[in-house]
């Protein structure tokens, strides 16, 4: 489930929410209850490529793939 970025309005509180991607338009300001928020623009984390070592964990386990 994605957590989501959201300020209010009203009050301009700003607070993150879990919701599936069919509520995410339908959130509530947690401080004053207002239906008037607007969801902000997050940051993604991407996972990127393990340079050198290999294996599970790249070297520094004592797993069979080393």
């Amino acid at each position: 489930m994605p957590l989501y970025e959201y300020v209010c309005r009203d009050c301009g509180q700003q607070f993150e929410r879990l919701s599936t991607y069919a509520e995410a338009d339908s959130v509530a300001c947690e401080r004053c209850g207002s239906p008037q928020v607007r969801r902000l623009v997050s940051l993604v984390a991407a996972p990127r490529p393990v340079q050198g070592g290999g294996g599970c964990c790249g070297g520094a386990c004592s797993c069979a793939a080393h």
